[in-house]
This record gives C-alpha cells, structure tokens and sequence, in this order.
C-alpha cells in the first residue's frame, strides 16, 4: 500500500512538474496573413508553385484574395505533366504564383468543402480566382496554349 501511494505521489509531482498553462485548441485558425506573406515572398524571388492545402485555399476565397491554384493528385499522370507544364511555364513569368493542393496528400479538414465549392469532377483542375470569385477555371491537362489563353 505504502509503495503504491509512494508511486501516485511521483506521478502527481511529475505532472505538476510538466503541466503546461498554454491551452490546447482544438479548432482551426481562420487564414488572414498568408497570402500576403507568399505575396512577399514571390516579389522577392519570382513566380513559383506554392504548395498549399484546401484550408488555405478556401479561406483565400473567403477573404478575397485573388490568386491561382491547381488541384490535382501525386499519383495522376495528368497532374505530373500538368504540374511540369506550370513549372516550365513560371520559368519565364515574373511574380505570378500558382498554388498547388495534392489532394491525395492533403489532410485538411475543408477538403470535401472545396471539391464541392470548385464542383470539382476531373483533374487536373486549374482554376483563377479574383478578390475571392472564381472567373475561370480548366479540368484537365493543359497544352502551353491552352495556359496561355487562361492566363490572359
């Protein structure tokens, strides 16, 4: 008996002793700063594809930003050459940044949210978005024309 309340004091004083007053949350931060901070970081090393997630991109939407995104998979070929076309494409474009979601890799709690805000059927799916509204958008692989007239 000793040794077992012996025992219940050591843990007592060993989570005393490790106890935190910083609270855990449970919830997502709402995305306010990021854009901006990518914004930043573009203008100072030139265009580029940004890895984001869905929560990312849908809380870009919401605050208005205005930016481009590719939604896509690893393990599709189309995603794969799409993603080197954008790559090749950003080579010879200054300050343009085009987000990219793997949505296979992608565990963020807004996804399905997304899928069903793009009504999103094939991929690779390209989309532009101005202050938050998406204006055009492309489901499927892409030719260097086809980019060029959706830049425009």
């Amino acid at each position: 008996m000793k040794k077992r309340k012996k025992q219940e004091m050591k843990q007592k004083a060993y989570a005393k002793s490790t106890s935190t007053t910083t609270p855990i949350t449970t919830t997502t931060p709402k995305v306010t700063t990021t854009t901006p901070v990518i914004t930043t970081i573009v203008e100072e090393i030139g265009s580029m594809l940004a890895p984001a997630t869905s929560n990312y991109i849908m809380g870009s939407i919401e605050e208005g930003y205005s930016f481009y995104a590719m939604l896509g998979t690893t393990e599709c070929p189309h995603c794969k050459a799409h993603k080197a076309l954008l790559e090749q494409y950003l080579l010879t474009r200054p300050n343009i940044t085009f987000f990219v979601v793997m949505l296979d890799t992608d565990a963020s709690t807004r996804k399905a949210e997304l899928v069903d805000h793009l009504e999103l059927y094939h991929i690779p799916l390209t989309i532009k978005v101005e202050n938050g509204v998406v204006v055009n958008k492309f489901e499927g692989r892409m030719e260097l024309e086809e980019l060029e007239r959706f830049m425009d």
